[in-house]
């Protein structure tokens, strides 16, 4: 059993960070270190909150049972109280998982065929080879080259099992997936954005979550750190992951030779073969929020 103590230090370091937060009176260079605290004890902080009160309520109910002052009639509902309280407590990882189910033979739903969709198909093979692709900026054959089907946003919200967002935010998709591409979806489906927030109507992700009829992960939020105050916190089926994923040593120094190698080739008088080659055709309508931190 995890030591009380222990888990209310959790509790108030978390309370002490997103107050710190929200202030805005966090010294600059260290915002970017207690924001990643915070959020990973976001990640907890509503299990240890929930040990804490269920410790509380035992340990009163405990307490009226040893109470020699108290009736037996008192005694006998405290003791009914504190069984059920327990079984409530050892069946719940059961009660959580009622609406989870397999990935295997499920419809994959992708939106945006690019890298890291690429990198991400071979992962699922294992599970479904039922894999539907939207990216109006490649060609039927080259997404069927791929083992995939083309389909419409329409098609793929409908129908697929699971959603993955992977596209960056251009000129023409900013709010794409609205509450009517949200609603059309399965029950019980699954949604993940990976992608850039401004392609998702945040707001109408929020109203279609209320009615608990799927479930969202998402490391991309419209404004981050999310405000203490924002509605999207208070939703149960939605899983939150901060907006970190690459923010790892190796992966700025590995960014850092990749150019140095480009580089290298460049002054030879070959063509870089490393760097992501920017097309003007679509590289001219990328529109990505800048990062005010890293």
């Amino acid at each position: 059993m995890v030591p009380l103590d222990k888990v209310k230090e959790i509790i108030n370091k978390h309370n002490v960070l997103e107050k710190e937060l929200s202030s805005g009176s966090t010294d600059p260079k260290l915002f970017a270190k207690k924001s990643k605290e915070y959020s990973s004890l976001g990640e907890i902080i509503s299990i240890a909150r929930k040990y804490v009160n269920f410790e509380n309520e035992k340990k009163d109910l405990q307490n009226l049972i040893q109470d020699k002052s108290n009736d037996q009639e008192m005694k006998d509902l405290a003791q009914k109280d504190l069984d059920e309280l327990i079984q409530k407590k050892e069946k719940y990882g059961l009660e959580s998982n009622k609406r989870s189910s397999l990935l295997l033979n499920n419809k994959i739903g992708i939106v945006g065929f690019g890298d890291l969709a690429k990198s991400l198909k071979p992962m699922l093979i294992p599970y479904t080879s039922n894999f539907k692709v939207y990216d109006p900026w490649l060609p039927n054959k080259l997404v069927e080259s791929n083992g995939c089907k083309s389909a419409s946003l329409k098609e793929i919200f409908k129908d697929c099992d699971v959603v993955y967002v992977l596209v960056t935010i251009t000129t023409t998709n900013k709010n794409m997936i609205d509450k009517k591409l949200l609603s059309s979806m399965k029950e019980n489906a699954c949604l993940l954005i990976l992608s850039r927030a401004s392609v998702i109507n945040f707001q109408d992700l929020n109203e279609v979550l209320k009615k608990d009829k799927i479930k969202v992960a998402t490391d991309v939020f419209p404004q981050e750190p999310v405000p203490n105050n924002d509605p999207i916190r208070k939703q149960k089926n939605i899983l939150f992951s901060a907006h970190r994923a690459g923010a790892l040593d190796s992966v700025f120094f590995e960014m850092g030779e990749i150019v140095y190698e480009d580089l290298l080739l460049i002054t030879k008088g070959l063509p870089p073969r490393l760097c992501r080659r920017a097309e003007l055709e679509t590289v001219k309508n990328l529109r990505s929020k800048p990062v005010d931190i890293n």
